[in-house]
């Protein structure tokens, strides 16, 4: 050989010949993908991350995504995976767009760090969800002393992907109440309903006071856009109970309709059922 080897024992009893020319870099096929988490939503997008690819995450070619509308669009959809590449190096999210509104998505992702496309293993499947449309219609149902009752319309599409909806309120300013709309951005009180319901009851409100309102749906995507606030709304100076009666009777005797007037004029009325009463049997309604 033209240069001592690197391991003298080699050339013994052999003469060595010269080196080949040192090769590119080479590199093994990329591992599993992390499992994508969501980092945001709109109504037709989803943004999703994963953490960093082991080894040499800057290498990376080509990302492959797969993903499905679970909910599917309509009832003549495939329900069948769609395929999606997006370009590599160091990045840890995308977008992916062009989505129906409140549905549910599986995503799975591969990765290749060579263009004749050796993918590494799948992720596993993530289960993430659009932001819902805006609810619709926002009224006003019952309207007492310190409590206010509101009902709306559910946004469009699956309501059972709806988990709860964010009630905000305030006080309306004097001239929001005079022009009977709400015109100022300010500070809101907000709370949570327990469930799917899109009937409320806002309380501990202040007497004789107005108040608007605006409702927003929450999903596993995160918080709707807010509806129109309600015109100002004025709490009553008082709980009056004006009448009381059963305005239908149960075929079976032992439950009434319940009709309650919640002021003296008549302008407010509550309804309810009541139970458990006896066949056949005389009652007197008292306040």
């Amino acid at each position: 050989a033209e240069e001592d080897c690197a391991f003298q024992p080699c050339c013994e009893d052999h003469t060595c010949t010269a080196k080949s020319v040192e090769s590119p870099g080479i590199s093994t096929i990329v591992g599993k993908v992390p499992t994508l988490t969501l980092l945001d939503a709109t109504i037709r997008d989803l943004i999703v991350t994963w953490e960093p690819l082991s080894g040499t995450p800057g290498i990376i070619f080509q990302y492959l995504l797969r993903f499905r509308d679970l909910d599917r669009a309509s009832q003549t959809a495939t329900g069948g995976f769609e395929t999606r590449s997006y370009t590599g190096g160091s990045r840890t999210s995308i977008t992916v767009e062009d989505l129906e509104p409140n549905n549910r998505y599986e995503l799975i992702m591969s990765a290749t760090n060579t263009d004749a496309m050796l993918f590494g293993e799948e992720s596993d499947p993530s289960i993430l969800m659009t932001k819902s449309l805006p609810i619709s219609n926002l009224r006003v149902a019952y309207t007492r002393a310190t409590e206010v009752t509101l009902e709306w319309d559910a946004p469009p599409g699956r309501s059972r992907n709806i988990i709860k909806y964010n009630v905000s309120y305030r006080v309306a300013t004097e001239t929001e109440s005079r022009v009977g709309a709400a015109l100022e951005t300010l500070p809101l009180e907000s709370v949570l309903t327990p469930d799917r319901s899109t009937r409320f009851s806002i309380v501990n409100l202040i007497p004789s006071t107005f108040f608007v309102f605006n409702v927003a749906a929450v999903n596993a995507g995160g918080t709707s856009e807010s509806s129109p606030f309600t015109v100002p709304t004025k709490t009553m100076d008082q709980d009056l109970l004006g009448a009381c009666f059963f305005y239908s009777v149960g075929n079976t005797g032992i439950s009434g309709d319940l009709l309650l007037q919640a002021s003296g004029n008549g302008s407010t009325t509550v309804t309810g059922t009541i139970t458990g009463l006896a066949a056949s049997t005389e009652y007197a309604l008292v306040e």
